[in-house]
């Protein structure tokens, strides 16, 4: 099964949500952010409290936007809350300490990565753009529209979203487009 189970980007709020948390309910928080075994298991090896809350955000962040974020506790607060509760950490604010030893989050990224099998966007990057290519050829959407299919397409293969801001993705698929469309018109009038 794959580890990415939500992205709001696919949504039509997700203009403003791409690689960012919305309000969650109480409900959102036990679906995407519960802690099973598995998760529990590798959360486990880390000795200090924040480093283990450190580690489980890391997890969640990337389950549910489909990346990891440059900032990784720039989450809503009950997202913190909930799984210090989960895993019984009396100060969840003891998170901030996470932020003091970036080579630990990058071991930590590399690990989930790892732990759940997830190709970096890079590795698939190239295929992308050629199946955005070959959508746009034959599908004639617009951009937003080969923007959900291509979000759909990298979970589908278990690829992390690019971990850029949403202009920058939609500005990546338009210039796609873009140059498909100016090269029919060229073949169609060359």
């Amino acid at each position: 099964m794959p580890l990415v189970v939500s992205c709001r980007a696919v949504r039509d709020e997700g203009v403003s949500e791409y690689g960012r948390f919305p309000a969650l309910s109480r409900v959102e928080l036990e679906r995407f952010f519960h802690l099973n075994d598995e998760n529990r298991k590798l959360i486990a090896d880390r000795r200090r409290d924040y480093n283990k809350l450190g580690f489980a955000l890391r997890l969640v962040t990337v389950r549910f936007v489909g990346m990891f974020l440059p900032d990784p506790v720039d989450v809503p607060g009950e997202v913190i809350e909930y799984l210090a509760e989960q895993l019984e950490i009396a100060d969840p604010t003891c998170v901030t300490s996470y932020l003091d030893r970036k080579p630990t989050r990058y071991e930590h990224q590399g690990q989930i990565i790892r732990a759940y099998d997830l190709t970096p966007f890079a590795e698939v990057e190239a295929e992308l753009v050629a199946w955005i290519a070959d959508q746009a050829w034959m599908t004639g959407d617009g951009v937003k529209a080969l923007l959900t299919v291509a979000v759909a397409w990298l979970r589908e293969r278990n690829a992390l979203l690019p971990g850029i801001n949403w202009n920058q993705l939609l500005t990546f698929v338009a210039r796609m487009h873009q140059s498909w469309v100016v090269f029919v018109f060229w073949a169609d009038h060359g």
